[in-house]
């Protein structure tokens, strides 16, 4: 049988000083997005707020301009009728 020893080494610094360091991703999923988002605009010209105006001249405006319009038409027959003078002629 195998005699087995056993030896403990203990090391000892003069000074307890040590680097940390930490370690994280370079790009991280919203910073991607964003350089993405960025080119993407950079290049075709398009940014967040030219496709928000898009939609609001495709969707909101007509209905705003149509809006508009039925209040000009229902004012206008009143001042037109408002407007008009009788004018009595008197025929001999």
């Amino acid at each position: 049988m195998d005699k087995y020893y056993i030896t403990t080494l203990a090391i000892y610094f003069k000074e307890s000083y040590f680097i940390t360091s930490k370690r994280s991703e370079l790009y991280g999923w919203v910073d991607f997005l964003a350089n993405c988002g960025g080119l993407f605009g950079l290049f075709m010209g398009v940014s967040i707020l030219s496709l928000l105006e898009i939609f609001y001249f495709i969707t909101i405006r007509p209905f705003s301009v149509r809006r508009k319009i039925r209040i000009a038409e229902q004012r206008l027959p009143n001042e037109v009728h408002n407007s008009l003078l009788a004018v009595v002629t008197k025929v001999e």
